[in-house]
Parts: structure tokens; C-alpha cells; sequence
């Protein structure tokens, strides 16, 4: 038998490169979330970042963007940084800004890091006092995701003409399609409330239900998830269980949901005992991104 539930629960290649363009008198008040700046004392127009903003998409013009919601992405999607500077020091030619990027998981491991110095088009920076800004994305299918979490980006961004630097770091959620629950229940699952089997043990002839809770599942633009569950047993002796697969479908997924299914698989009485192994795995249709896990269980 086979059963389905929906439940709610309450409550990147390295980084690319970047781009950058200049402009005159803005009328913008400092964001109170810029960074500490770092300047000196010693010039009337020190280096200093005006706004630092989590964006849906690439900005293409000084103060034009669309803030990404919550500052929350999914993992495979790219991550659009926006950061408006003023007063970059004009320079005669070569770079403007040396810059350095790091990514940092949950845990504080750097999951990516990159070192650029940025360019401003001819013609676009005026003389100080000026603005200009810095648009960069992080390709998050370039590398692995950890787990669903806040993350943390680090960014240093150096004036190359006064030699002012600005250090920044901000917070950002990703979520990551995951299992949230893989357990071996005695009897079928109610979905909101079952009962785990004693050390994952049952008696040959009896079945073995599994129930499993998925997290952040990839959607596509109706908000339907189709997720392709397969199923692989390894006996203690004996040729492996003939692999097992099915497709399940969910409609207007919300963010917030779990995606719960659950199976009972047939045992018999001259089944081998002792430990198996069940390979489970999820393949989601929109994306084609794949989860797995191995899990055991008993024959007594």
C-alpha cells in the first residue's frame, strides 16, 4: 500500500565576475546595514559603501534592483549581490578595486572563495565625490550545498587609488531539497503521528513500512513537484530485492511544506535473517536534482 500526505511546518562556479558603473549626486541615504568602512581620517570623501542588498537578479544601473525576499535562495540558484560605493578614487588605468570573496557554511567552512580586482568603463566614474556600485553572483550548482541553514558572505573590497579598504559580512538563508525524516514505523504511518519499530526489527512474513519526509523539494512555475522515489534492497544473502520505483506528484507546493510518502514492502517466512540494506533514493522531475540515503533494518 501506498500513501501520501502533505504537512506544513509552523512556526556556485567560484564566484563570478563582477561589474561595476559610476554616476554622480545621489540623493540615497547611507543604509544602516553598510559595512564598517575602514576609511582614514585624512580625505574629505573617504571610500565607503552606501547599501549592501541580497537581489532576485543581476542589477544593471546604480540603485536599480529587486531585493530577494527574506534573503533566501534555494540551493542550485544563483545568488545576486548588489553594493553601492561611493567616492572609488579614479585611477589613470588599470583596476579600481581589488576585491575578495568567501562563501561560509552554516558550520563556518568555506564552501567557495575568490580573489578579483574590478574595472570601472571608461567614462563612468567622475572625479570624488562619486558613486558607483558592484554586482556579483554565485553560482550555487558549482559547488555543494551542506544543508538548509543561514549562510554567511565575506567580502573585502579595496579603493586601489586611496588604498581604503571596507570589510563586509552578511547573512543569507539557503535551502536545500533534503530528507527531513526517514524512519521504519510498526504498521502503516498516520502521517501526523506513528510510531517507530523497536530497533528497526520485524518478523519474516510481517511488512516493512518506511516513511519519509522530504524538505525544500524543486517546483516548477504552477508550484507542482514531481518527485521519482526508487527503492534498492540489498538481502543479508541472496540476490538483491528487484529495484522498486515510483512517481509521486504535489500541487501549489509552498515554501514552508514537507512532502511525506510512505510504502510497506512484503517479506516471508524463508526470507534470510538478519540486517538489510535499503538504498532509498528521490529524483526530482523539474531540476533533475537527486537525494539519497542508505538505511538498515532487521529480519528476525
Amino acid at each position: 500500500m501506498i500513501s501520501r500526505r502533505r504537512l506544513v511546518i509552523q512556526g556556485a562556479s567560484v564566484i563570478a565576475g563582477a561589474t561595476l558603473a559610476g554616476c554622480l549626486d545621489s540623493t540615497d541615504s547611507p543604509d544602516e546595514n553598510a559595512g564598517d568602512a575602514g576609511t582614514t581620517e585624512t580625505t574629505d570623501h573617504p571610500f565607503a559603501v552606501e547599501e549592501f542588498v541580497y537581489t532576485t537578479r543581476r542589477a544593471r544601473r546604480l540603485g536599480e534592483y529587486t531585493p530577494r525576499p527574506d534573503k533566501t535562495y534555494r540551493d542550485r540558484e544563483k545568488i545576486w549581490i548588489y553594493i553601492e560605493l561611493s567616492n572609488v578614487t579614479p585611477v589613470e588605468s588599470g583596476p579600481h578595486l581589488d576585491s575578495t570573496w568567501e562563501l561560509l557554511s552554516p558550520s563556518g567552512e568555506v564552501l567557495v572563495s575568490t580573489e578579483e580586482s574590478m574595472t570601472i568603463p571608461d567614462g563612468s566614474l567622475e572625479e570624488l565625490p562619486n558613486e558607483a556600485f558592484v554586482t556579483q553572483g554565485i553560482d550555487t550548482t558549482a559547488f555543494e550545498i551542506p544543508t538548509s541553514g543561514e549562510y554567511t558572505l565575506n567580502v573585502t573590497l579595496t579603493d586601489r587609488g586611496s588604498g581604503e579598504t571596507i570589510d563586509l559580512s552578511r547573512s543569507l538563508t539557503i535551502r536545500k531539497f533534503e530528507f527531513e525524516t526517514v524512519a521504519f514505523t510498526d504498521g502503516e504511518p498516520s502521517f501526523d503521528d506513528y510510531d517507530r519499530k523497536p530497533n528497526r526489527t520485524y518478523t519474516r512474513g510481517e511488512d516493512v513500512w518506511v516513511y519519509t519526509e522530504v524538505v525544500n523539494a524543486p517546483v516548477d512555475d504552477s508550484g507542482r513537484a514531481r518527485l521519482v522515489y526508487q527503492f534498492e534492497v540489498e538481502p543479508p544473502e541472496g540476490e538483491p530485492w528487484r529495484p522498486d520505483d515510483t512517481t509521486e506528484e504535489w500541487e501549489r507546493v509552498q515554501e514552508d511544506e514537507i512532502l511525506v510518502y510512505s510504502r510497506a514492502f512484503a517479506t516471508y517466512e524463508d526470507d534470510p535473517a538478519g540486517e538489510y540494506t535499503m538504498t532509498i533514493s528521490i529524483t526530482d522531475r523539474t531540476e533533475g536534482t537527486r537525494i539519497q540515503t542508505t538505511e538498515t533494518f532487521t529480519l528476525d
